[in-house]
């Protein structure tokens, strides 16, 4: 079971927000879905990594905790990939940090 979806990133991230993050082409109008299920993938890998022992995984149902934290995760990820990552938005600093811990 998927802990992050595409449909989960869009309710956080505008459309041509997530377009311009995936890609590295700045006239490009499609998502790069490539780059968001490897971040996705990075994502799930971490989340699991910190759950292995306690739960039995992969966790069916999905805590909406664990697929929130997935995508802040996600997220993150996505705007630090880009060459202006050192100036990331200071909501996806703060969810990444609080996913983090």
């Amino acid at each position: 079971m998927r802990y992050c979806t595409l449909a989960d990133l869009l309710l956080a991230i505008p459309r041509q927000t997530l377009v311009w993050l995936s890609n590295e082409e700045s006239q490009a109008v499609d998502i790069n879905e490539a780059v968001v299920e490897d971040v996705v993938r990075q994502a799930e890998e971490l989340a699991d990594a910190h759950l292995r022992g306690r739960y039995t995984l992969p966790l069916d149902p999905v805590p909406t905790i664990v697929k929130d934290m997935t995508v802040n995760l996600a997220r993150h990820w996505l705007y630090a990939r880009r060459p202006e990552g050192n100036d990331l938005p200071d909501a996806v600093v703060r969810t990444h940090k609080a996913a983090m811990s």
